[in-house]
């Protein structure tokens, strides 16, 4: 990912689960997002959802930047506002 982030030509919204960090310098959007439960929320749809053959217990980091990317997409796609603490 950290490859591929330096190598592409224009800005990038990088979402991360609470709790996350990554130094990309200045060039690309980086924003910490409270990442929904993946795992519930797939279970409640009666959805199984793998990655490589491995699920949400197996995989829990690949599936909460999922649920961050999810929900900041959310906010760009709708421009909801960022949630106050």
């Amino acid at each position: 990912t950290l490859t591929v982030l330096d190598a592409v030509r224009s800005d990038v919204h990088v979402p991360l689960p609470s709790g996350w960090s990554v130094d990309l310098g200045s060039r690309h959007d980086v924003t910490t997002v409270d990442s929904p439960d993946v795992a519930a929320l797939l279970e409640q749809h009666g959805l199984r959802v793998t990655t490589m053959g491995r699920g949400t217990d197996e995989e829990p980091a690949f599936f909460a930047a999922c649920g961050a990317a999810g929900v900041l997409a959310g906010r760009l796609a709708h421009r909801l506002p960022e949630p106050t603490s």
